[in-house]
C-alpha cells in the first residue's frame, strides 16, 4: 500500500531476497523460486483466495478456509492496481497484422520484444516494447518502445535493398541460419528427451498389458 507501484514493490521483495513460492509437478520438476516481476506480483494481489474466496470456472465463491487479508485492506489495493494500470495494452492475438510479432528481440537485453498498443485521441499507436521492462520497470533495460509501423517499415525497405545485392543478400542469410540453428539446439534436445520418454513409457504400458493378458489366461 505504501508503495503504490507493483514494479517498486517487486523490486523491495528482490532485493530483501524474497522469491516465487517454490513447488514440484507430477513429473517431478522443481518450479518457481524466481524474482518476483509485475505480472506474477498483480496475480498474487488480486487473488481472492486470501479474502476466503475462491475462482472456479471463472466464477467467485465462497470458501471455508480462513481469511488471510481484510477486505478492505484487498479493496484498497485493487483501487490502486486500478488507477496505476498501464496505458500499454498488450496483443494477444496478432488481429492487428503485426508483421514481426515474436519474432524481435531486444538489443540491449536479448529479452523478446512484445507487440502492445498504447490509444491518444481515440487513435490506436502501435509498439514493440522490451518484456523485460514490461515485467520489472523502466531500469529494468534501457531500451524505449519501438513504433511498430516505423520500425516494420525499416525492415521491409532493408529487405528490398538486400534483394538487390545477392552477395550480402545470401550473407544476412548465412548469419540468419546459425542463429536460428542455435535457438533450435536446446529445443531438438529437448524433443528427443520426450521421444525417449515416450518409447519407455510405451515399452512399460505394453509389459503391464502382456502381463495383465497372462494372469487373465
Amino acid at each position: 500500500m505504501k508503495e503504490k507501484s507493483l514494479a517498486k514493490v517487486a523490486k523491495k521483495l528482490n532485493s530483501l531476497g524474497y522469491r516465487t513460492k517454490v513447488h514440484k509437478t507430477k513429473t517431478g520438476k522443481i518450479i518457481g523460486g524466481n524474482e518476483f516481476i509485475i505480472t506474477s506480483l498483480r496475480h498474487i494481489l488480486t487473488n481472492p483466495i486470501y479474502i476466503g474466496y475462491a475462482k472456479h470456472k471463472g466464477k467467485i465463491y465462497k470458501a471455508q478456509h480462513p481469511v488471510i487479508i481484510e477486505k478492505e485492506v484487498f479493496d484498497k489495493a485493487q483501487k490502486i492496481l486500478g488507477e496505476n494500470k498501464k496505458t500499454f495494452t498488450s496483443l494477444s492475438q496478432n488481429k492487428y497484422n503485426l508483421l514481426l510479432r515474436g519474432l524481435v528481440k531486444c538489443g540491449y537485453c536479448g529479452s523478446v520484444m512484445s507487440s502492445h498498443y498504447s490509444i491518444k485521441n481515440g487513435q490506436k499507436y502501435f509498439y514493440y516494447k522490451c518484456t523485460r521492462v514490461m515485467h520489472r520497470d523502466k531500469k529494468a533495460c534501457p531500451s524505449k518502445p519501438l513504433s511498430a509501423r516505423k520500425f516494420e517499415n525499416a525492415i521491409v525497405e532493408k529487405i528490398k535493398e538486400l534483394s538487390q545485392d545477392r552477395s550480402q543478400l545470401e550473407e544476412t542469410l548465412k548469419n540468419a541460419n546459425l542463429v536460428a540453428q542455435k535457438e533450435l539446439e536446446p529445443l531438438i534436445e529437448k524433443k528427443i528427451l520426450l521421444e525417449k520418454g515416450k518409447k519407455r513409457k510405451g515399452r512399460r504400458d505394453k509389459k503391464a498389458y502382456q502381463g495383465y493378458k497372462g494372469r487373465k489366461s
